[in-house]
């Protein structure tokens, strides 16, 4: 009986192993955004041991493997969920299951005897499933968001338990409030999201659409692209004072104002999207941080249509979505306005390396990495730090759109979780929602 068990055992696992690849130099070891992510801390002989230590335990993605000290961490997160960092033991070096539509050929919606012996799909109902927390597409199982604002099913409205072409959005109070800027309705809405419930209108914005929003401290900002403002909550202040020359391309004004960033010295940054560059603000009289006004173009010191902003509070970096050059650009506060790309640059497209018309960036304060809004291609990305191509968080990696839960279509704005960006929440602009998607 033993020797039929591991007749059945030994062919799962062989095929587990060579999906195992090394995704790092050695010197390496994974850091998890969240400490939950650690599953299993042992000691093995080789890395080959601490690879069948990861194979028996079935949510195991990734594992770091130190051949001196012999110590084998097993991780249920993957680079979507934690990053690869420089390790104190020169030996130390991080593997991971790659996953791809052969994994599950020969199992998904089969009978359960197909995954008796299977590390990635469970038996469920009598017939062969992902596992929980996760979500089939069709060729693989994807991450499963939840409708935070709006209707599940996507459908528009108008009252206040529904969106219509929802755009910016932010996270305050402790990661229990929820601002989104409902565009198709001309309003801004508070949602709590310690319970299922209806919006609350903060803000209304008659025969115009607000854009992004941004909040910082006890402020609320809103981009107004109608009427060339920014608007500030509560105090109803706006930058600039008045707009006069609406659509000007002048220092002292914008045209289509959208992302909106706040540094830890309060100085404000916005982009005019109809300008093509990134003002600063830090009293009536502006400056230039980024691009060229009124002069669109794809070399490092140009922007082309400018979306969604962020700020590395720690480095003092600027993101801009560089949507037209289907770019993320970073550019040093304290230095020139030469930016430096860091994720796609390479036309539009759905391969892991190329973004289409991303609208919105989000900086990890935690480690750095970047997640993007890639709006043509219906999915947010993950981009580490000099990494060369995203990981999917959400959304079809191949860039489908879609309206289930694990779907997007039209990823407008991103944010995350202000505590411990335990998760993502997405403006699903043509789904009319706001998805919330765990990232532990």
């Amino acid at each position: 009986m033993i020797l039929t068990i591991l007749c059945l055992f030994l062919p799962s696992l062989h095929a587990t192993i060579s999906r195992m690849h090394v995704i790092s130099q050695p010197g390496s070891e994974f850091l998890p955004i969240d400490s939950s992510e650690l599953l299993l801390s042992t000691m093995a002989l080789n890395r080959r041991r601490c690879a069948i230590a990861c194979h028996n335990q079935w949510a195991c993605r990734t594992f770091d493997y130190d051949s001196i000290s012999q110590r084998c961490r097993l991780y249920e997160g993957d680079l979507t969920t934690g990053s690869i960092v420089t390790s104190s033991s020169a030996s130390s070096i991080v593997m991971s299951i790659e996953l791809s539509s052969n994994t599950y050929a020969s199992t998904h919606n089969q009978p359960c005897e197909a995954c008796v012996d299977s590390r990635y799909e469970q038996c469920l109902n009598n017939i062969c499933q992902c596992p929980p927390r996760t979500y089939w597409n069709g060729i693989t199982t994807l991450s499963v968001g939840t409708t935070v604002a709006g209707q599940v099913d996507g459908t528009a409205g108008s009252t206040t338990d529904s969106l219509n072409t929802p755009r910016g959005l932010a996270v305050i109070n402790n990661g229990t409030t929820l601002i989104v800027a409902d565009a198709g309705n001309a309003r801004v809405l508070s949602f709590n999201l310690l319970q299922k419930s209806t919006g609350s209108v903060i803000m209304t914005t008659p025969g115009e659409y607000p854009s992004y929003v941004m909040a910082y401290n006890n402020s609320i900002y809103v981009g107004n692209p109608a009427g060339s403002l920014v608007q500030i909550l509560p105090s109803n202040a706006t930058i600039p004072l008045s707009a006069p020359y609406l659509g000007s391309c002048s220092l002292q004004y914008f045209s289509t104002p959208m992302g909106i960033g706040v540094d830890s010295n309060g100085s404000i940054y916005v982009a005019s999207q109809g300008c093509h560059w990134i003002t600063r603000w830090t009293g009536p009289i502006p400056s230039s941080v980024a691009g060229i006004s009124g002069s669109p173009g794809s070399t490092s010191q140009q922007l082309y249509f400018p979306a969604g902003i962020s700020i590395d509070q720690q480095y003092g970096f600027l993101y801009v979505a560089d949507s037209a050059n289907h770019r993320i650009q970073r550019f040093d506060l304290d230095g020139s306005n030469i930016g430096i790309t860091v994720a796609g640059g390479y036309g539009p497209g759905p391969a892991a390396y190329q973004l289409t018309n991303p609208l919105d960036v989000c900086v990890s304060q935690k480690n750095g990495a970047i997640y993007i809004a890639d709006y043509g291609n219906n999915r947010v990305q993950r981009w580490d730090i000099n990494a060369t191509a995203g990981v999917t968080v959400a959304g079809d990696p191949a860039g489908s759109p879609g309206v289930t839960p694990a779907e997007l279509n039209g990823p407008f704005a991103i944010t995350l979780d202000p505590i411990n960006e335990a998760f993502l929440y997405v403006s699903d602009f043509n789904n009319n929602r706001i998805l919330q998607f765990p990232l532990t």
